[in-house]
């Protein structure tokens, strides 16, 4: 009679969970840029609840694509899915110039760190993706205000030392960029500046039609809910690359 899954020494089940689960590269949740082999996930919801802490914390997820649907992605994968997350690469946050020299965030950027803060208990690592970062410097270096830059980084700090479990401030910048001056001021945050490399602009079709891509490329992605062994399951993109997954609270 054939041993089952479970009967297996944890330490083996784990290895096969991090061979199935576990990607090197930041996973996009709604591009389904990786395969992961999920099908495991709904055979049985012991093998579900020793899992899941694997995929949600030992992977980053990647949340660019869709900034503004950040606090919708935590809400969909569960809260207790969302609390074993540790590394998220979100966007820097957006700053919103007033007045006398103030400034604000913006209300989306509010509204997805304060959903980061409730929900992701455990995260450990925030990423802030480089065209946001070179954006930001940018539009810093443009007011020539010494007093205003401080006050924007220390404001956006704020929001980021307000998750109690962070660790690490990593922010991706480009080797190009406007003064020096706003990267150290950066720094003194205690925040870990690495520079990565642009990605190379991806070569546009004429002759195709927008149809086309969104069929081929799973552009415009849209939540699907499928009914799996008794479990939600929420997909983003392409249901055979699904990276998401509501499990019971």
């Amino acid at each position: 009679m054939p041993a089952s899954f479970l009967s297996l020494p944890a330490e083996l089940r784990n290895e096969i969970y991090k061979y199935l689960f576990v990607r090197r590269e930041p996973i996009d949740p709604w591009n389904g840029d990786h395969e992961l082999e999920l099908d495991l996930l709904f055979t049985n919801s012991a093998i579900l609840h020793e899992a899941r802490s694997l995929l949600y914390g030992h992977n980053c997820f990647d949340l660019t694509w869709e900034p503004c649907r950040i606090p919708e992605f935590l809400v969909t994968i569960g809260f207790i899915n969302s609390s074993h997350l540790q590394c998220i690469r979100i966007d820097f946050p957006e700053l919103r110039y007033l007045k006398d020299d103030e400034v604000s965030l913006t209300e989306e950027s509010f509204s997805f760190l304060e959903k980061i803060q409730s929900r992701c208990t455990n995260l450990q690592k925030l990423i802030m993706a480089a065209d946001s970062t070179s954006a930001m410097e940018y539009r810093l270096d443009s007011y020539d205000n010494p007093r205003l830059c401080d006050k924007a980084l220390a404001l956006v700090d704020a929001g980021f030392r307000a998750i109690p479990s962070l660790q690490e401030i990593v922010i991706e910048i480009y080797e190009e960029g406007p003064d020096s001056i706003i990267r150290r001021k950066m720094e003194s945050q205690g925040w870990k500046l690495i520079v990565v490399e642009r990605a190379e602009d991806e070569e546009w079709d004429i002759d195709r039609t927008w149809d086309e891509i969104e069929a081929t490329s799973g552009e415009g992605p849209q939540i699907r809910d499928l009914q799996v062994g008794g479990l939600l399951r929420s997909c983003y993109g392409r249901p055979q690359i699904s990276v998401s997954l509501t499990a019971p609270r």
